[in-house]
């Protein structure tokens, strides 16, 4: 990601991370582990 975007982002960011319902899940792992942190997210 580039440092503009970043920065373009970074509001968006601040302001959701705030909420309760936020969770941050690392987008470079494996699609089977990203499916497994979600489903522990929302309780599957």
């Amino acid at each position: 990601m580039s440092v503009r975007t970043w920065k373009q982002l970074e509001p968006v960011l601040d302001y959701y991370s705030k909420n309760s319902n936020f969770h941050e899940i690392d987008g470079t792992q494996e699609i089977d582990q990203i499916t497994k942190e979600i489903d522990a997210f929302i309780n599957v």
